[in-house]
């Protein structure tokens, strides 16, 4: 995909939010133990959904491949009209600075919203 700044944004997100987030989740919540019990059917179904949705996997598309449907006839538009549409050589900077501004700017409020919530899960508490 070519995209390392979407690349890195996304695996700190992932990587270091997901940990924080799931460390600040599990020290509000009580230890207990539950009594769970499965059924045969319960069993029997999440095994059937699993073949079902490997088969599919399988018929999927390699990933990234410009043979795959999608990219046959958007890709070849970014690649031939990009740098006259919009003057900027680089393709990837001239996608997600243009082409998908508003995406880009998600990116950026989801990454500010995920660093603030941090901020104030491990604020700490002033003692009266």
């Amino acid at each position: 995909m070519n995209a390392p700044d979407v690349a890195i944004t996304e695996a700190s997100v992932g990587a270091g939010l997901s940990t924080v987030f799931t460390f600040a989740a599990l020290s509000l919540v009580k230890n207990y133990k539950a009594n769970l019990s499965h059924s045969p059917t319960t069993l029997f179904f999440m095994l059937f959904l699993t073949a079902c949705l490997s088969y599919f996997m399988i018929q999927l598309p390699d990933f990234g491949s410009h043979n795959a449907p999608v990219h046959l006839h958007v890709a070849p538009y970014y690649v031939e009209n990009t740098e006259k549409a919009i003057g900027i050589p680089n393709i990837v900077t001239a996608v997600l600075a243009s082409f998908r501004g508003y995406d880009t700017f998600g990116e950026t409020i989801v990454v500010f919203t995920a660093a603030l919530c941090i901020m104030l899960i491990l604020e700490e508490k002033e003692s009266d």
